[in-house]
Order: structure tokens, then sequence, then C-alpha cells
């Protein structure tokens, strides 16, 4: 984890932890292939941005739309009981935009994913 600094946000801290834990715990259960998690977070005037970056096998580019859609996982082939219900993301991105933020996925060049929190500096 890296940050410049002590970052200040007023927010629900209960429901943004579980946003970073959802986050983690698919970064572990889809790409502990990549052996590492780097997050980061950082200020400017208006927000405050934190990412998560992996680097694991990521996900198809045509899948990045839908990857905070309810119901969805990457891979069909993952059972229920071993892959979770599809409803992790969703459920992030719903806290994430309740506190005004947003909520987005890119593919690096290198491989992996990287999901980026952006919410408002009050």
């Amino acid at each position: 984890v890296t940050s410049p600094n002590d970052l200040r946000l007023y927010a629900d801290t209960f429901r943004l932890g579980q946003v970073v834990t959802i986050i983690c715990e698919n970064a572990m259960r889809y790409a502990a292939d990549g052996g590492a998690l780097l997050i980061t977070a950082s200020q400017n005037d208006q927000a405050i941005i934190m990412t998560f970056r992996d680097y694991g096998q990521g996900v198809e580019p045509d899948f990045l739309p839908q990857l905070f859609d309810r119901f969805t996982r990457a891979d069909s082939s993952r059972a229920r009981h071993s892959g979770g219900s599809g409803l992790g993301l969703s459920i992030a991105k719903a806290i994430v935009e309740a506190h005004g933020g947003s909520l987005h996925a890119t593919q690096p060049a290198d491989g992996g994913l990287l999901i980026g929190i952006t919410l408002p500096a009050r």
C-alpha cells in the first residue's frame, strides 16, 4: 500500500471498508497467480483516488463494461460455491456511488486488472 500522506475523507468507514474488502477478495480469488496487489491512494483538490492493481490474468476486454453488473463473473465455468455469487463488485459500485464517487476498471498493457475508486474530497 502506498500513499504520499495522510488522507482525510468524510464517509461511512464501515461501508468503504466493505468496498476495499470486496476488491481485495476478488484480487485474491481471481488474480492470485500474479502474486501481488498494489494499492495506492492520492488526493487532489476535488477527489481522493484509490487504485487496486493486480498482476493476474485480467479479464477479456469485452467483459470490462459488465464487470460491475450484478450476477456476472468473468469466468462462466466457475461454480457459485467457488467463484462467488457475482454480486461483490456491484455492491462495491453501489456503495461508492452512494458516497458520490465512481468505480472503474481498466486493463494495464502488461496484464492484470486495475480497479479505481474516485471519491469526492469534502
